[in-house]
């Protein structure tokens, strides 16, 4: 249950087993499954909304947001939180303030047909902020998900159609089944023989490990061997012949690999043939109360965390503490002892190069005729020599997935939310 508390009201108790500073997915599964083992947790957000950088935001907030999430927080609330953290009576702690983590490098809006969105209310389109996510039914994400019960805030809509964009312009459906594979005019017969082969032998593989005693004594001989299990997945798909658009099915689209595993140099996570395996089996098995947190606690004697700091002067104590990554707290001032001003470095983030570029597109009309969900894989290289990275575009349309307003195109009311 969820309620929302004056600020002028103090919280008790104030202490707890754990404090979660960031009410976004991962936050919001870890109170889940603490309350459910019995912890007291207590739940702390920033925002005016819930959801942190998960949340769905409206037009005329979206902007906002991603302008206070991409530039340094100005003066002002530096000021207040500064002050918010000085105040007499904890001579005990220290309070080192929250800060907020840049969560974007860099933004970009462009509205081509501004007379189009301007004929309705901008209320009424909602943006995800971390954008549809794409998850296999049979994963443990989704499983973790139902069993959290953070399922009942999130919407699910299935995915109708897969496709893989080739170097040549073309889109190849991605097969989902036996049937599938032989429907398809575009590929070969021998293709169809070399894919079918050798799904045969990964299913051959994947019963023969489910089954522990070994069924006949002869499970052994219809296993991958380890050497190859140990290789890439890559080199695997080599020995076995397939072509490259199969060979970009596979790995792109199927197993979800984000890097060329061709290129070694550009490629920074090589998928090896067990993994590859596994994330095949689940992709095939897949078909079927508004508290604002300042400060961190640290005991000056020791440096080691105890607990938070409200905006209205509140301290409040926990064991734990898990915190969203959009935030960091800063070291312990100079005059600190020597031996503990390293000690809130724990509570933060290593600095991590990796970034994702996103883009979020609202069309006239579905990228396929009579297709409101689907998936299009762009496999590292298809669209521009230097691409290292496969690009993924989710399409959400149509009224009932609440993603646009009803009637907003002729074309049945549809309208299309497309996330690269």
């Amino acid at each position: 249950m969820s309620q929302l508390f004056d600020d002028r009201i103090p919280i008790t108790p104030s202490t707890f087993d754990l404090i979660v500073i960031g009410t976004g997915l991962p936050g919001s599964v870890i109170a889940a499954a603490a309350s459910t083992a019995g912890k007291a947790v207590l739940h702390l957000d920033t925002n005016h909304f819930y959801g942190g950088h998960f949340a769905s935001l409206p037009l005329d907030d979206l902007f906002p947001f991603l302008n206070s999430h991409a530039s340094p927080p100005s003066s002002s609330s530096t000021t207040t939180t500064t002050t918010s953290s000085t105040i007499t009576g904890h001579d005990d702690y220290t309070a080192l303030p929250l800060t907020r983590r840049l969560f974007y490098s860099d933004i970009e809006t462009v509205t081509y047909a501004p007379q189009a969105l301007a004929q309705h209310n901008p209320k009424r389109f909602y943006i995800d902020l971390s954008g549809p996510k794409v998850l296999f039914l049979a994963d443990k994400a989704a499983d973790l998900l139902r069993r959290s019960g953070v399922s009942s805030f999130l919407c699910f809509k299935g995915i109708e159609m897969q496709s893989v964009y080739d170097d040549t312009g073309e889109l190849w459906n991605v097969p989902d089944s036996r049937v599938a594979i032989f429907k398809d005019k575009r590929l070969s017969l021998m293709e169809k023989n070399k894919l079918m082969r050798f799904f045969k032998l990964v299913w051959q593989h994947l019963e023969a490990a489910s089954d522990e005693q070994g069924s006949e004594g002869n499970s052994e001989s219809r296993k991958i061997s380890d050497e190859d299990l140990e290789s890439p997945f890559v080199d695997y798909l080599n020995r076995m012949e397939l072509p490259h658009k199969i060979k970009s099915i596979i790995l792109y689209a199927i197993a979800m690999v984000d890097y060329d595993q061709d290129n070694l140099e550009a490629c920074k996570s090589i998928l090896k043939t067990r993994d590859g395996i596994e994330r095949l089996a689940v992709f095939y098995k897949s078909r079927f109360a508004q508290r604002v947190p300042v400060a961190v606690l640290m005991d000056k004697d020791s440096g080691q965390y105890k607990g938070v700091r409200l905006a209205s002067g509140q301290n409040l104590f926990s064991d734990q503490l898990v915190m969203d990554p959009t935030f960091k707290v800063p070291s312990l001032p100079v005059s600190s002892p020597p031996d503990v001003r390293g000690s809130p470095q724990v509570l933060s983030l290593k600095d991590d190069k990796r970034k994702v570029a996103r883009g979020i597109c609202i069309t006239s009309s579905s990228l396929k005729p009579d297709i409101s969900n689907c998936l299009l894989v762009y496999p590292p290289r298809s669209l521009y020599p230097e691409q290292d990275a496969s690009i993924r575009a989710i399409q959400i349309g149509g009224s009932s997935a609440e993603v646009c307003p009803k009637g907003m195109t002729p074309n049945k009311g549809k309208c299309c939310y497309v996330m690269p």
